[in-house]
């Protein structure tokens, strides 16, 4: 159970229930959308003149929490995952690393980064064809350092963050240098709002900023803001603690923050406000603040790996878990310090997929799968990392849906 001193609307069949009494209620904004918030503190107004103002005032402020309950509502619904295609590395020095991450743009293309080699970019058709490479490393304007994350905006062009605090601006036409800007970190992910803002997950370790997952930056890359925690927590020996799983909302306004060691996943407001907290306690996800990062010696915690908000108002959320069959590894077995590839670690881990109706707050459907799932690339498909070294240096693409009886 996740401790929280405040109250916790539950959303549940027959509506909104608020320190043990239940208010009948239309609730079809969900999380999402400014009339959405504007009709629910409607119906809590005048349910507030019968109940009691003391009953809601959580919610009230704005700050909405509620838990996800578990079975899901859609009794019928079950989620999909099929195998789309693989995406194999042209070669040794273009090999996928355990800090790849995948990008699909409005036309399909699959955009793929960090790579062996530093400062190089992959691109590949949504059916798998290996469509070249582009990307110079280096220190000069247009060239790339070590790449850490890469995003398309809105407009289809490619932004290419760095370890050299850069991010880098590629046209969508012909992913010919458009500019760069300076960042004050690294950053870790980012998403790209109009008219051309920049939030990004990074360690920003300056006053004010510290303890604060996200930051707003403006197109020349100074820090408008700094938010996505209440209260700023920092920890150099444990560093997963503020680490954020950062997703674009539904609007240009909300963004959606997960915490990688609970099942606790924040929308907030681009004005760095905290909109509405959903809770799921799953007893396959306990809350957890120390780390054991050998999952050959005990079973691997879970973590909370990717979010992501379609197009139809549904969270999709991918975990990681111990696998099914977990077995502890002979200790004359393991080696020190010994790295896992991905295939290896696929042998430790399952992943857990579920999607939330965010206009009902309620769990439509929820599926395991015995491989580690890695993270969205688009509303529909999640990618899968094969890399066993140069003989097989794969990445799968699943796509994932909701089949609805």
């Amino acid at each position: 159970m996740i401790s929280d001193p405040r109250p916790v609307a539950h959303i549940g069949q027959s509506g909104v229930r608020q320190s043990g009494t239940w208010v009948r209620a239309s609730w079809r904004g969900g999380c999402m959308g400014a009339h959405g918030l504007r009709r629910f503190r409607k119906v809590l107004i005048l349910a507030a003149v019968g109940i009691g103002w003391a009953s809601v005032p959580t919610v009230l402020l704005g700050q909405r929490q509620f838990h996800v309950t578990s079975p899901g509502s859609c009794q019928q619904c079950r989620i999909s995952l099929t195998r789309a295609t693989i995406l194999r590395s042209p070669s040794s020095e273009s090999a996928f690393t355990s800090r790849t991450t995948l990008v699909q743009n409005s036309r399909g293309v699959v955009f793929l980064a960090p790579v062996a080699q530093p400062g190089q970019v992959l691109r590949f058709s949504s059916s798998g064809a290996y469509l070249g490479s582009f990307g110079e490393h280096g220190e000069r304007s247009g060239t790339l350092g070590v790449i850490t994350t890469i995003v398309v905006d809105p407009a289809d062009s490619l932004h290419v963050f760095d370890r050299q605090k850069r991010q880098t601006v590629f046209s969508p036409v012909d992913l010919s240098y458009a500019r760069h800007s300076a960042t004050p970190a690294s950053a870790i992910a980012a998403v790209i709002l109009p008219p051309g803002n920049s939030v990004i997950h990074a360690d920003i370790r300056t006053p004010g900023r510290v303890g604060f997952p996200v930051h707003m930056l403006d197109e020349h890359g100074a820090v408008q803001r700094s938010f996505g925690a209440e209260v700023p927590e920092f920890s150099v020996d444990q560093p997963w603690l503020s680490y954020r799983s950062l997703a674009k909302g539904g609007t240009d306004r909300t963004l959606w923050l997960a915490r990688f060691n609970q099942y606790r996943i924040e929308q907030w407001d681009t004005a760095g406000t905290l909109v509405c907290v959903i809770l799921r306690d799953a007893p396959w996800f306990p809350t957890w603040r120390r780390w054991n990062n050998d999952p050959m010696a005990s079973p691997p915690l879970p973590r909370l790996l990717s979010v992501r908000e379609d197009h139809a108002g549904r969270l999709w959320v991918l975990i990681g878990v111990a696998d099914s069959a977990w077995q502890q590894t002979p200790a004359r077995d393991r080696g020190r310090d010994r790295r896992l590839s991905a295939s290896e670690r696929s042998r430790f881990f399952d992943t857990i997929v579920e999607v939330i109706d965010l206009r009902s707050g309620r769990l439509l459907a929820s599926r395991r799968h015995p491989d580690l799932l890695s993270a969205f690339v688009s509303d529909d498909l999640v990618f899968l990392r094969r890399n066993n070294g140069p003989e097989r240096n794969e990445i799968e693409l699943w796509r994932v849906g909701l089949i609805e009886h």
